[in-house]
C-alpha cells in the first residue's frame, strides 16, 4: 500500500501547522504505536496468520518474523527530495490474506496520526484558552486602572476640555 502524506491546506503564514518536526520522525513513532505486541497479535489472530508456525514458536518468535514481514519504505517526491508518500508492505503465502493485513495495517497508520494530530491540537486548544484566560485578566486589570485614573482625575482629563470650555463660555 502506497501512503500519500497530505500537507496541510490553510498556508503556514496564516496558520502554524500542527504538526511539529519531521515527516521521517512522526512516521517512526506511529510505527512504534502501531507494532506493539497487542495490536501484532491482534492481527495474527484476525487473519490466522503462521498457522503452521504457531505450534513450534514462541508468542515472542511469531510477532519477530510477523515485524519482519513488515515493511515500512519512505517514497522520495519530484519536488526537493521531500518524502511525500510511504510504501507499507506484508510479505505472506496467500496474495488475498497480504493484501487484507495491508490494509488493516494502513489503515492502524491513518487512524493513528488522526488520533495523535487531534490529541496535539486538543492541547494546543487548552493552551490557547489558558492565555485567553491570562489575557481577559490583564485587559480587565488595566480597564480598571485607567477607570479609576479617570475617577481621581476627573474635570483635568484632555479629553473633557472641549466639554470645561464649553461650559466656561456659557457661564
Amino acid at each position: 500500500a502506497v501512503v500519500l502524506v497530505d500537507s496541510q491546506k490553510i498556508p503556514e503564514n496564516f496558520v502554524s501547522s500542527t504538526v511539529s518536526g519531521d515527516i521521517a520522525g512522526r512516521l517512526a513513532l506511529i510505527s512504534q504505536n502501531i507494532m506493539t505486541s497487542s495490536r501484532l497479535l491482534e492481527i495474527i489472530d484476525t487473519f490466522n496468520l503462521y498457522r503452521n508456525e504457531r505450534k513450534r514458536l514462541t508468542q515472542e518468535e511469531l510477532l519477530r518474523k510477523m515485524r519482519e514481514d513488515i515493511s515500512v519504505n519512505f517514497e522520495k517526491s519530484w519536488t526537493g527530495g521531500q518524502m511525500q508518500s510511504f510504501r507499507l508492505g506484508y510479505v505472506g503465502r496467500d496474495a488475498k490474506t497480504v493484501a487484507e493485513v495491508t490494509n488493516r495495517l494502513a489503515g492502524l497508520y491513518v487512524a493513528e496520526n488522526v488520533r495523535a494530530r487531534e490529541d496535539q491540537a486538543e492541547g494546543t486548544v487548552a493552551f490557547l484558552r489558558q492565555q485567553l484566560q491570562e489575557a481577559k485578566k490583564s485587559l480587565d486589570e488595566q480597564e480598571e486602572r485607567v477607570a479609576e485614573f479617570k475617577r481621581e482625575h476627573n474635570g483635568s482629563l484632555p479629553e473633557q476640555q472641549n466639554s470645561l470650555l464649553g461650559n466656561l463660555s456659557s457661564l
